[in-house]
């Protein structure tokens, strides 16, 4: 095993002076090199990550006309009502992502 005279063993984990990286800190190099790359999938056509980009973007016009009814039902919606919905949509996804850790 190497030895460096300032750090300890080069290989290990163990030298108490080494610097170690964090959890956000891996997390956030993961997420910048996922992001910096995909970009260029989508010009390589023959690669499976490319978007599909006529899906987007019904996506994204379902997104502004369900913003556009949302904003103008609102008001005619009782807030206890619009409460109620929210609360069973998240009750419902915590009890699908916590469903297969409990049983």
């Amino acid at each position: 095993m190497a030895e460096d005279r300032l750090h300890g063993t080069i290989e290990g984990n163990d030298c108490p002076f080494a610097k170690k990286k964090t959890a956000f800190e891996e997390l956030a190099m993961n997420s910048r090199e996922y992001f910096l790359s995909f970009p260029y999938a989508a010009w390589k056509p023959g690669m499976a990550v490319a978007p599909d980009w006529l899906l987007g973007g019904l996506f994204g016009l379902g997104g502004i006309g369900g913003m556009y009814c949302g904003a103008r039902l609102q008001k005619h919606v009782p807030a206890t009502l619009i409460k109620s919905i929210l609360a069973a949509c998240m009750l419902f996804m915590a009890a699908s992502y916590l469903g297969p850790l409990l049983g």
